[in-house]
């Protein structure tokens, strides 16, 4: 009985040693919640000066948000089914819209007036992004091509498609530009494909997930692609080797939307775990968890500035989360130091149950020489 009570303290120990070496890792961030759509939230995006949020959602309208008081500016109403993605261009006039309605769209973002629809693609257009200039369009769809489109020719009404990206082996799921506007990314659940923009050539394929590529992007200079995956891991690629430099795993579950900071030193992550998660691109270490939403963080971005992260969610609403308040550093310090301490915790915790274990066999085997000297 006695080494019952004391393996029973010891295991009490050890729960308490996992809660004390994960404590500082679930820091309270505090948010600002944007609430109106009706349906998932399936992308959110700042606009270049970060004063604003695009979000696109299910309930098939984008809406535009003020990134500091969360309030609603704009609805911009016109797809017939729902939204995949909605993003500004560089200067933040437009918008463009992707849909299972099988159009791209681009709008007016101050008036939120329609202005142009690219049309040609034979399935769901899953993803859309302008150019570094503004200049043109990049879709990604399920009838598994990546098209290149002119964003200026507004006045007819209707896109002009002027490339196709072939080689894809299933659906398209994420697009973008480099920096440069000289390269094109897309990940078709299979591998990240780069592509030569202006003679839509395939340049590299970067293959190393066990599971489907969800999700990837590029780093604002153009070096690195932070790709996530069904496999459960985040990993950064070289673009111009394809090498993988970087790998981390914390959950079994998908890794569904990824991002790089401004400065590429951080990245942040969502996944069907219902939180995002910051994590310092060198190491691999996460650095903050972002709350709790109440379903899949379908959509993670960082603000131009990296002090803001907005997430979308299937709960139907977005987040724009605040970092500036927070000392990420002192934050990622401190959860390593309180990790050495559980650490500690659990050492001791082990070598209580050791010592105990290895006493109570040395009594019982006295207690038994006793009774045979009898």
């Amino acid at each position: 009985m006695p080494f019952i009570r004391i393996a029973f303290g010891c295991l009490l120990l050890l729960c308490l040693a996992v809660l004390w070496g994960c404590a500082g890792q679930a820091q309270e961030v505090p948010f600002v919640e944007l609430k109106g759509h009706t349906a998932w939230v399936n992308f959110a995006d700042f606009s270049s000066d970060g004063k604003k949020i695009v979000t696109g959602s299910h309930d098939k309208t984008a809406r535009i948000w003020d990134a500091e008081s969360g309030k609603e500016l704009k609805i911009l109403e016109g797809h017939t089914e729902k939204l995949y993605s909605a993003a500004f261009s560089p200067d933040g006039k437009k918008v463009v819209t992707s849909s299972r309605d099988k159009t791209a769209r681009i709008w007016d973002a101050e008036t939120g007036k329609e202005l142009t629809v690219l049309e040609g693609h034979t399935g769901d257009v899953r993803t859309a992004a302008f150019s570094p200039d503004g200049k043109k369009v990049i879709t990604g769809s399920f009838d598994k091509t990546a098209r290149i489109w002119d964003a200026e020719s507004v006045s007819t009404n209707f896109g002009r498609e002027l490339k196709q990206l072939e080689e894809h082996k299933l659906f398209v799921i994420s697009v973008a530009f480099s920096p440069s506007g000289k390269k094109v990314v897309s990940c078709d659940v299979t591998n990240v494909h780069i592509w030569d923009a202006e003679s839509g050539k395939k340049l590299l394929e970067l293959e190393g997930h066990s599971g489907g590529v969800l999700t990837a992007t590029l780093s604002s200079d153009g070096m690195k692609v932070v790709t996530g995956s069904a496999d459960g891991t985040v990993r950064v690629w070289d673009v111009e080797s394809g090498k993988e430099l970087k790998m981390w795993k914390r959950y079994e579950k998908p890794v569904v939307s990824v991002d790089f900071s401004p400065d590429g030193t951080k990245v942040v992550s969502g996944s069907q775990y219902r939180h995002a998660e910051v994590w310092d691109a060198e190491s691999g270490k996460e650095m903050i968890m972002l709350g709790l939403h109440t379903s899949v963080v379908w959509s993670v971005a960082f603000s131009p500035d990296g002090t803001k992260v907005v997430t979308g969610c299937d709960d139907g609403t977005a987040r724009i989360w605040n970092l500036d308040v927070m000392d990420i550093d002192a934050a990622l310090a401190a959860a390593q130091e309180n990790l050495k301490r559980g650490l500690f915790c659990l050492i001791g915790a082990i070598l209580i149950i050791l010592v105990s274990f290895v006493l109570n066999f040395y009594r019982k085997g006295t207690k038994d020489t006793n009774r045979t000297s009898i």
